[in-house]
């Protein structure tokens, strides 16, 4: 990944969740994100049954913008049911049901690095 803070968003494609659903719901998640006119791009580091893209966190306010996009996003999706994000070597894993709950400690996660 490129200079900056980049945080990795990755799903998984375990418990029988079709890659190609899930490669269509990152490539969603970007166009969002580049609606808000944050930088993404490919993670090419080989990983076992999942998919990610990595999302630049620039600019004042860009983390509780990834946050909402990511909230908006996840609440719509019904795969995939996870999605860790990975910041600096740290991760965090996220999914529909809880994230309410989890918002403001992803809110932390993302500002604590």
């Amino acid at each position: 990944m490129g200079e900056g803070r980049w945080v990795e968003v990755r799903v998984s494609t375990d418990h029988g969740v079709n890659e190609k659903k899930c490669v269509k719901a990152l490539l969603q998640l970007r166009k969002e994100l580049a609606g808000e006119e944050l930088p993404t791009q490919d993670v090419v580091e080989p990983s076992d049954d999942s998919v990610a893209i990595a999302v630049a966190l620039m600019g004042a306010g860009a983390e509780q913008t990834v946050v909402a996009v990511l909230g908006d996003w996840i609440r719509r999706r019904k795969n995939p049911a996870t999605v860790t994000l990975t910041l600096e070597g740290d991760s965090i894993g996220i999914d529909r049901p809880t994230f309410e709950e989890r918002e403001e400690s992803l809110t932390a996660f993302l500002t604590r690095h």
